[in-house]
């Protein structure tokens, strides 16, 4: 997050709050992350975890890259029994020795993290790391994440997807179409990916982000918190047209 989204935070007066580095807006709205964080936990939950046996669940082992604040990284230590987070930028390192005890953490990016690594895992998940990436970073960093993954580990990626056919620099961010990342996890030896669109559209938030005011501050408040969520999860099970939104997809990964 770059220093103008701090601004705006502190302008907003949400400072003292939990923020979350991965939040789509300069001012982030702490109900907002945690139907996100819900909704990857339940993707998770029905993708992931539901087709493991019992004895290989009970000893679930993850690794989080780009661990950020930990949003993630507390769900992670929750359900599995060995849970290591990656997170290079100092600040956000940091925070989470301060935040979390019993974790093993590494100021250190995913290439130097294979380097040392003696430990491979069931699942990784990688959250907002490709977009900072080159073309010719992105295949060697996938392959990394390919031989840390055990027989039959899932990789899943959290990326924001263009509209079809539009593919630009957004910032220091590249962001790329389904279909370049997917190129790129084949070159890396996965056969088996699929898409899934993580959070559908939220018209009561999306009024009031592009026009804050009392009324649509109440519909966001109010109708959203009643309605969107169950909304949702209904429609993220429903996985329709994933690629024809500039939204968070959800690449689902097997290691064959």
């Amino acid at each position: 997050m770059n220093n103008s989204n701090w601004e705006s935070i502190e302008r907003f007066g949400l400072d003292n709050l939990e923020m979350d580095a991965d939040t789509p807006h300069a001012f982030c709205d702490l109900k907002l992350a945690r139907w996100q964080t819900m909704l990857d936990c339940h993707f998770i939950e029905k993708k992931v975890l539901s087709g493991l046996p019992a004895e290989r669940r009970s000893q679930l082992s993850v690794l989080d890259v780009g661990a950020a604040k930990g949003r993630m990284t507390k769900e992670f230590a929750r359900m599995a029994s060995l849970c290591v987070a990656l997170e290079p930028f100092p600040p956000f390192y940091q925070y989470l020795r301060a935040r979390f005890e019993n974790i093993e953490i590494h100021q250190k990016t995913l290439n130097e993290y294979a380097r040392i690594a003696d430990k491979k895992f069931d699942l990784i998940f990688i959250s907002g790391v490709i977009c900072y990436l080159t073309d010719d970073e992105v295949p060697v960093f996938l392959k990394n994440a390919y031989n840390l993954l055990k027989e039959d580990g899932f990789l899943i990626i959290r990326e924001l997807c263009p509209y079809p056919h539009w593919d630009q620099d957004a910032g220091l961010e590249i962001i790329r179409p389904s279909h370049t990342v997917i190129s790129f996890l084949k070159q890396a030896g996965f056969k088996t990916v699929s898409c899934h669109r993580a959070y559908p559209v939220n018209l009561p938030y999306k009024l009031f982000s592009r026009w804050p005011n009392r009324l649509t501050e109440w519909l966001w408040r109010t109708l959203s918190h009643k309605i969107t969520y169950p909304w949702w999860r209904i429609m993220a099970d429903l996985n329709l047209f994933p690629h024809q939104s500039r939204s968070y997809l959800h690449y689902l990964v097997r290691k064959d």
